[in-house]
């Protein structure tokens, strides 16, 4: 993938709003989607450093939940 198209994802993905109904429903699409491809994931969603949605899988571990903070940025 060259710049341009990371480019063309990136405009993509923005959002309209960001309310926490939001990050609960992208929060559950995410859910879905791993359930209906047999994946278990974690998944952790903040907004201006406060967990809206989080939610460990079945399948998934305590270093999961390591992996998912060491991956946040550090402000």
């Amino acid at each position: 993938m060259n710049l341009l198209q990371l480019e063309n994802v990136e405009n993509e993905l923005q959002f309209e709003s960001y309310t926490n109904e939001d990050v609960l429903n992208l929060g559950m699409t995410l859910v879905n989607y791993a359930n209906e491809n047999n994946k278990a994931v974690a998944i952790h969603i903040e907004r201006n450093r406060v967990p809206i949605f989080t939610h460990l899988m079945d399948g998934t571990s305590e270093e999961n939940v390591f992996w998912l903070y060491r991956k946040k940025p550090i402000y």
